[in-house]
């Protein structure tokens, strides 16, 4: 049976790159799967609403949908010293 397309894991941004004029390359910790790389389209956009939950050394839940070369982030949840926060 493949893999699902879309999973969550909690993970902690460890590095992140700009990629084009919109885009950004995000590299997690997770206690799981270990380091993975995923691409956040559209957060160096002024209005994104991911923008602000996308920082370094952030930890949250993260979404994301798998892909050929690098995972798409499409939904992340901010823990905020025991409490979330969701965008």
């Amino acid at each position: 049976m493949p893999k699902p397309r879309t999973y969550q894991t909690e993970a902690i941004i460890i590095k992140k790159t700009k990629l084009g004029e919109a885009d950004r390359i995000l590299t997690f910790f997770t206690p799981d799967l270990g380091k993975i790389r995923a691409v956040a389209k559209g957060v160096r956009r002024p209005r994104s609403k991911m923008s602000g939950h996308l920082e370094l050394l952030t930890h949250s839940l993260v979404s994301l949908a798998r892909g050929r070369n690098l995972d798409t982030v499409t939904g992340i949840i901010l823990h905020i010293g025991g409490r979330t926060t969701s965008n």
